[in-house]
């Protein structure tokens, strides 16, 4: 099940204390909730395999460190849909401060799918007294955006769920993600906790550094 945490969308949107929020921007953010949880699609492909099956993703330090310890993993493509994409564009047309509100909520809701399947996955695996990893997404640390492709590809995401991979190396519906889980016994205790600030390849480029914050992978 799909929820929003308004406090996510709130730190989403900048807010650091949500009672500077006026009551007319707040009942603007529960009718975006409201309006995200109607229009989402939430769906989700994966497939678990050998590591030694998805060399073509084990590029950079980064990952390789992550999955260090792991024999197995899963790969896997997740999205909220393109109905939600439809009503961001159509409301930037006519309030573009209510479509910020709505992308941050739809930005909380693919979170959420994301947390969910890895928690199911470490459930799963705990019954074998086996560990995961968090999940690492291109993008994080070294690991480039090209592999998106690759992604794509082991998951049949473009034929399964609808996802695709522009020529930017952007997914598509905009709220996707494609990610890699190790399991087995990680050696790297990073791996086992969400990727920190140091190692993201955002940098000084992110939003949520520049604000004193920081982004739901931290």
């Amino acid at each position: 099940m799909i929820t929003i945490d308004k406090s996510e969308v709130l730190r989403y949107l900048g807010y650091n204390n949500k009672h500077n929020i006026t009551e007319n921007i707040n009942l603007i953010i529960n009718d975006c909730i409201n309006k995200t949880i109607e229009c989402i699609s939430p769906r989700l492909c994966y497939k678990k395999l050998q590591i030694s099956d998805v060399d073509q993703l084990i590029v950079g330090n980064d990952i390789r460190n992550h999955l260090r310890g792991c024999k197995e993993c899963v790969v896997f493509c997740a999205t909220i849909g393109f109905d939600i994409d439809k009503l961001i564009r159509l409301t930037q047309v006519s309030d573009m401060s209510k479509a910020v509100i709505l992308d941050s909520c739809a930005s909380v809701a693919i979170e959420c799918l994301c947390e969910n399947f890895q928690e199911q996955i470490q459930q799963e695996e705990a019954k074998n007294n086996r560990k995961i990893t968090w999940r690492f997404s291109c993008g994080y640390g070294d690991m480039p955006l090209y592999l998106q492709k690759s992604f794509i590809d082991i998951t049949e995401a473009n034929k399964k769920i609808g996802v695709s991979v522009t020529s930017s190396m952007l997914l598509t519906p905009s709220k996707s993600v494609t990610a890699i889980i190790g399991i087995g016994e990680p050696v790297n205790e990073l791996s086992q906790n969400p990727i920190s600030c140091e190692r993201c390849s955002m940098g000084d480029k992110c939003a949520f550094r520049k604000a004193g914050n920081h982004c739901k992978n931290i």
